[in-house]
C-alpha cells in the first residue's frame, strides 16, 4: 500500500498546502460524525473508522502541515474551555485518532519504507509569510478604505508578483478595504457569539466538532489561503451551511421568510438589475474574438508556455 502512493503521497493536488486544508475542516467533523454514530455501528466497523480518521491525521504528519495542527490544538482547547466537561468525549478520541495517526505516519512513511514524507516539527521558518504579510500592510496603508478590489491582489501588475498574503484578514484588508474587513470580523464575531450560546444548551459531540472546526479554520487562515483556495470553499460552504441549518432548528425559527407580493420599487430595482446583467453579460460576450490574442499576450508576459485550467494552477490574473 505504501509503494503505491509512489514518491509524492499527495498527488491530485495542486499544491499540498490544499489538501492540509481539506484536514483542518474535517478532521473534527470526522471525530464528531463517529460520536454521533458509534452506538449504531458494530464493533468491526467503529474500528474501521477510527482508523481511517488516523489514516487522514497521518497525512496531516507527513506533510508537516503546522498551520492545520496549531489550528485544530488550539481549536481542541478552546472547545474544552467553552463546552467544559461536554468536551471529554471529543477530547478523548481527537487524542486517540492523532496518537494513532503518527504511528501510522511513522511506520507507513519511515518505519518499513521512505515514501517521501516529511519529518514532522522541523520547519522553523516563516516560509516568507513576513514578507507577504508586509505587502499586504502597505496596499492597505496605500487604499485603507476601498481597498485595491477583489482578486486584485493577484493580479500580474502586483509588484510582489505574490498571489495571496496566506493570511485572510490582511488579504481582506488589503483587497476590500479597513470598513470592509472590520465589518465582517464584527458581523462573523457576532454570529460565532450566537452559535456557540445555542449550542451551549444543546453541547452533544456533533455540535462541539462543528465549533472546533471552524475555530480551527478561523486560526489556520491566519497562516494559509482556506478561503480563496477552490476545495477549501466548498467544504466551508457545506460545513457552514450544516451550522446554519443546526442554529435555526434550535432557535425554532424559519430560515427563509414567506414570500410577500412586490412593491413598485422592488420591480424597478429588478428591471435594473436585468438590464445590467444583460449588458455586461454582452460586453464579455464581445471579448470572446480577442481570446486568442489575450492568452498569447499573457503567455509573454508570465514566461509560460501555457494556460492552465484552473486558476490555482495559474497562480496570477490579468494582464492589462
Amino acid at each position: 500500500m505504501v509503494e503505491a502512493f509512489g514518491p509524492d503521497p499527495f498527488m491530485g493536488f495542486a499544491h499540498i498546502r490544499f489538501l492540509n486544508h481539506l484536514h483542518t475542516w474535517t478532521i473534527p467533523i470526522m471525530i464528531g460524525a463517529y460520536l454521533k454514530y458509534r452506538g449504531e455501528l458494530v464493533f468491526g466497523f467503529k474500528i474501521l473508522l477510527i482508523f481511517i480518521i488516523s489514516c487522514w491525521w497521518s497525512l496531516v504528519f507527513a506533510s508537516d502541515a503546522r498551520g492545520t495542527s496549531l489550528g485544530l490544538l488550539i481549536s481542541l482547547f478552546l472547545v474544552i474551555i467553552l463546552y467544559k466537561k461536554n468536551a471529554v468525549e471529543y477530547l478523548k478520541y481527537f487524542t486517540i485518532t492523532a496518537l494513532i495517526g503518527l504511528a501510522v505516519y511513522y511506520a507507513g512513511f519511515h518505519l518499513f519504507h521512505d515514501t517521501g514524507g516529511k519529518v514532522i516539527l522541523t520547519r522553523t521558518g516563516t516560509t516568507g509569510r513576513l514578507e507577504l504579510w508586509a505587502a499586504a500592510f502597505e496596499y492597505i496603508k496605500q487604499y485603507p478604505l476601498s481597498g485595491l478590489g477583489p482578486m486584485h491582489f493577484s493580479n500580474l501588475q502586483n509588484p510582489y508578483m505574490i498571489s495571496s498574503p496566506h493570511n485572510m484578514y490582511l488579504l481582506w484588508g488589503a483587497e476590500w478595504g479597513l470598513p470592509a474587513l472590520f465589518d465582517l470580523m464584527i458581523s462573523g464575531a457576532i454570529l460565532l457569539v450566537k452559535w456557540i450560546k445555542v449550542t451551549y444548551n444543546k453541547a452533544t459531540n456533533f455540535n462541539i466538532s462543528l465549533t472546533a472546526s471552524l475555530l480551527a479554520v478561523l486560526v489556520h487562515s491566519n497562516f494559509s489561503g482556506l478561503f480563496i483556495s477552490p476545495l477549501s470553499q466548498l467544504m466551508g460552504c457545506l460545513i457552514i451551511g450544516i451550522i446554519i441549518g443546526h442554529y435555526y432548528k434550535y432557535i425554532n425559527k424559519d430560515i427563509f421568510l414567506i414570500e410577500t407580493p412586490s412593491k413598485p420599487i422592488q420591480k424597478i430595482i429588478g428591471c435594473i438589475l436585468l438590464v445590467v446583467s444583460i449588458l455586461t453579460f454582452s460586453i464579455f460576450v464581445t471579448q470572446l474574438p480577442d481570446l486568442n490574442d489575450r492568452r498569447e499576450k499573457f503567455k509573454e508576459e508570465t514566461n509560460t508556455a501555457r494556460i492552465y485550467p484552473r486558476f490555482w494552477d495559474q497562480g496570477f490574473i490579468g494582464n492589462d
